[in-house]
């Protein structure tokens, strides 16, 4: 026992020796942001990231930091393009408002009307993107993904039909709770597919990131380019991720690069609408810049509003469209964090405040040090 005691003295101690905090000796606010960041990576907190800070008219600060690649010594820049997983449904919920203004569909309209196999009686749109259906949350088929050599075989509806069919049963009645879902943001997509006569993915670059500038080769719904895209990594401290990928996982591959463990195989997400999203923190920041705009390009002014109105709330979530919404120092703010197989993101709008941030990093878990509190606080009031 005395044993044990020790090294859990000498682990404590150790950790906090490690502690980075901001140098409040750094004048100049990017160097102090760019000094804590590149600190943090250093003490291997993260093998690379993106922090971008945004304003309704363009980049206020953007950092880019460490490696998209640590075996190959590949350093993140501000073009890398990382996947963002769940804050995907940001996007997804625009998509739908987009087709609201349309007359393509109603936010009252019940999901049953665009899919007939639904066993779900009686959920809408807008319960369905408010988290307030009481859709359950499989997972998705191999763990949300298939592989690249899978694609072409690839039957995105039959998989849902699978999955919902296991899952039928509702977690409450709709409109009677909030629990979070991303069949539930599966099944969107699927419905944009119908009210649009595209496919999902078609139809977000088309409407949502060309009228914005972005071409494909900024943000796309594909797989990883690990040539030039960052790869994605495991911890090799963090054995339950590397139990799921290497037994829960059907067919990764895993191969350690020093301290990490990165995920050799490349991927598409089984449902691109509730996490399907590859690009780069400035790309991204230019949609939720164009969301802090009166005069935004994606969405009318009630369509807008609509976005950031409160749907539900419960003791524990307060839920817009797609958004979280929160509060910071008096400040309402709306917030979603993605994360899944070797990344991790977070997107942040502070209306009140004309702001927003992006944080996209290359590993399946967020560093507890990596506060987009800590990042953000130094832009939002200063």
């Amino acid at each position: 026992m005395k044993v044990v005691a020790l090294a859990l003295t000498l682990a404590v101690l150790a950790s906090c020796s490690k502690e980075v905090v901001m140098d409040r000796g750094i004048e100049d606010r990017h160097q102090r942001v760019a000094d804590y960041l590149e600190r943090l990576q250093g003490a291997g907190e993260f093998p690379g990231l993106q922090y971008v800070v945004f304003d309704r008219d363009g980049v206020v600060d953007s950092h880019a930091v460490g490696l998209a690649d640590v075996g190959a010594g590949r350093p993140m820049t501000a073009r890398t393009r990382l996947n963002v997983f769940s804050t995907t449904k940001l996007v997804t919920a625009v998509c739908l408002l987009q087709l609201q203004q349309r007359g393509l569909l109603a936010l009252e309209e019940e999901a049953g009307r665009y899919l007939d196999w639904l066993p779900y009686a009686g959920i809408t749109l807008r319960q369905l993107a408010s988290h307030s259906a009481g859709v359950p949350d499989p997972v998705l088929g191999n763990f949300y993904v298939h592989w690249q050599e899978e694609q072409a075989s690839f039957d995105r509806e039959a998989l849902l039909r699978q999955v919902v069919a296991r899952a039928s049963k509702p977690r409450f009645a709709p409109g009677q709770g909030a629990a979070y879902s991303n069949l539930g943001y599966a099944l969107l997509g699927q419905v944009i597919e119908r009210a649009s006569g595209t496919s999902y993915e078609d139809y977000a670059q088309q409407h949502v990131f060309r009228p914005l500038g972005l071409q494909a080769a900024d943000i796309h719904f594909g797989t990883q380019d690990y040539t030039v895209d960052a790869r994605p990594y495991f911890k090799r401290s963090q054995v339950l991720f590397q139990i799921l990928a290497r037994f829960v996982l059907k067919g990764g591959h895993l191969r350690r690069q020093g301290a990490w463990v990165a995920l050799e195989n490349r991927f598409y997400l089984n449902a691109p609408a509730h996490g399907g999203i590859i690009t780069s923190a400035e790309s991204y920041a230019a949609v939720f810049r164009d969301l802090l705009r009166p005069d935004s390009r994606l969405l009318g002014a009630e369509a807008r509003a609509q976005l950031f109105r409160e749907q539900v709330r419960t003791d524990k979530a307060a839920f817009a469209l797609g958004w979280f919404i929160q509060e910071r120092g008096g400040q309402r703010f709306y917030s979603h964090r993605g994360g899944g197989l070797g990344y991790v993101s977070e997107v942040r709008l502070y209306p009140e405040s004309g702001l927003g941030s992006v944080v996209l990093v290359n590993m399946t878990t967020p560093s507890r040090r990596l506060s987009p509190d800590l990042l953000d606080g130094e832009y939002i009031g200063r």
